[in-house]
């Protein structure tokens, strides 16, 4: 399928700029082409954008039938920010950091029903989307792939959020495999990011106009 085609499908339900969905595209077909094992992963779908496009990208393509893509998210939104936060995604600062709890904060939230009927109106293949329902710090852990992981997507905003999805999956991530994490402008993130590479993460790549969205390879 197309790019254009794929991204005019989905931009419509999506949270980010332009810029991000045509990189998850694009990303995507890099791994399917360079061949990197794996199946392809993303934590916090929202209403399921980002992952269609991960399976429409696969689209018509024979030679990677058994890929899947999996989408872990709570359905419930957002939970609440930690001591590490400044800031409340959707709500705003934080003057002390939050307490963490995981119960939804009430922003993003998208049920796991909305999400399957959103990824059958796209079109994406059947059978290739799996949901992972839950917090993440309760379903990551539990990584079924036994084939590792060609392109982890993190969009878990948050810092507990982020560092538990590198700390479960990205020792999955094969050799060549992309890493995305769709908010590093937020304080956050981008700690969790540098404390799982103990101050000295990779050389990461801006996605222009993409709001805080990076990526590397591994």
């Amino acid at each position: 399928m197309k790019e254009s085609v794929a991204v005019d499908r989905v931009k419509g339900a999506g949270l980010v700029p332009m810029p991000v969905y045509h990189n998850t595209f694009q990303l995507t077909r890099r791994v399917l082409d360079e061949k990197v094992p794996g199946d392809l992963v993303e934590c916090g779908v929202f209403a399921g954008a980002q992952a269609a496009l991960m399976a429409l990208a696969m689209h018509g393509r024979p030679e990677i039938l058994g890929r899947r893509v999996h989408l872990y998210d709570s359905f419930e939104g957002i939970p609440m920010a930690g001591p590490h936060d400044t800031e409340q995604p959707g709500v705003g600062p934080l003057l002390n950091g939050g307490c963490g709890s995981l119960v939804s904060s009430g922003v993003s939230a998208c049920s796991a029903e909305e999400v399957s009927s959103n990824l059958k109106r796209w079109g994406t293949p059947s059978g290739v989307c799996v949901l992972h329902k839950g917090w993440f710090q309760d379903t990551v852990p539990r990584w079924p792939g036994k084939r590792g992981v060609a392109l982890l997507r993190i969009d878990g905003d948050l810092y507990e959020s982020t560092l538990v999805c590198l700390e479960h999956l990205y020792p999955h991530l094969s050799e060549g495999g992309i890493c995305i994490v769709d908010d590093c402008n937020l304080a956050g993130c981008d700690k969790a990011v540098s404390d799982y590479f103990e101050g000295s993460p990779p050389p990461r790549k801006k996605v222009e106009g993409g709001d805080g969205c990076e990526w590397w390879v591994k």
